[in-house]
């Protein structure tokens, strides 16, 4: 996209030259292909790791589906991306003659791809849960685990929000900037599956920071009740000082005394 970018995706179409555009649009396509592809591994990735927390066979048949059913709609997604324009360079560049979907049959296909990628990223997060919580393990540790695995839903917050911004893709007239917002959702979906997928690995340097951020705060309250101990005590001192001075009676030195009586 940072290639798309330099050629002018983003900006008003009046202002990029058509061969701009049409490299532009080249490098959008180039990533469309490669994005579902991220999409789909990133989430088999998440479906390995959950495989390998249980046993049960229901447990291995559901996530197997959720593999087969995700690399299916990526090989689905990229044959439609190949066949909806007729040349295929007609997806990048001016073709007379050129045959290519609607808009509303563009608009299908994305949605169906986003909505399954949204069912997985629940039943990702819905599976583990119960699993979680029977785990002898502290409460502390249990928490920073369904933490880890429900980063998940940040990817369905993305994509949920990429569903509703598909309908806003033009084929013309502001076509680059109208790739901006979607393009940009579906970056922080792949990260948030990134994350997800490396949950396991997360865990203990995720319990570490929280510990350092309880100790530090900690050694902060400590340091702060010090203060106010040490502050307390000067000021009861000299309170105590101050009581003595004028509780005292005023005595005048020996040698000041007797050159007062001799005057």
């Amino acid at each position: 996209m940072a290639a798309a970018a330099s050629y002018g995706v983003g900006r008003h179409d009046r202002f990029v030259t058509p061969a701009n555009k049409t490299q532009a649009l080249r490098f959008v396509f180039t990533y469309e292909v490669t994005g579902v592809w991220a999409g789909a591994l990133l989430r088999v990735s998440v479906a390995l790791i959950l495989i390998s927390l249980h046993r049960a066979k229901i447990w291995h048949a559901i996530l197997w589906c959720v593999v087969f059913v995700q690399l299916a709609a990526a090989l689905g997604t990229t044959v439609c991306l190949f066949i909806q324009c007729r040349p295929l360079r007609a997806m990048w560049d001016v073709v007379p003659d050129a045959r290519c979907w609607a808009p509303p049959r563009l608009h299908i296909y994305g949605f169906v791809y986003t909505g399954i990628g949204i069912l997985t990223d629940v039943l990702f997060v819905i599976m583990p849960l119960p699993l979680v919580w029977r785990l002898r393990r502290p409460v502390r540790e249990r928490l920073i685990i369904a933490f880890l695995l429900s980063l998940v839903l940040c990817a369905t917050a993305a994509a949920s929000v990429k569903l509703y911004y598909v309908r806003v893709i033009v084929l013309e007239g502001e076509q680059l900037r109208s790739l901006v917002v979607p393009t940009l959702w579906s970056r922080i979906e792949e990260i948030a599956l990134i994350a997800a997928a490396c949950a396991p690995s997360l865990k203990s340097s995720t319990e570490d920071g929280l510990r350092q951020c309880w100790h530090c705060c900690a050694g902060h309250r400590q340091q702060e009740r010090s203060s106010v101990c040490m502050s307390e005590s000067e000021h009861s001192s000299l309170r105590a000082f101050l009581d003595q001075y004028a509780s005292a009676s005023l005595r005048v030195p020996e040698p000041a005394y007797r050159k007062l009586e001799r005057v």
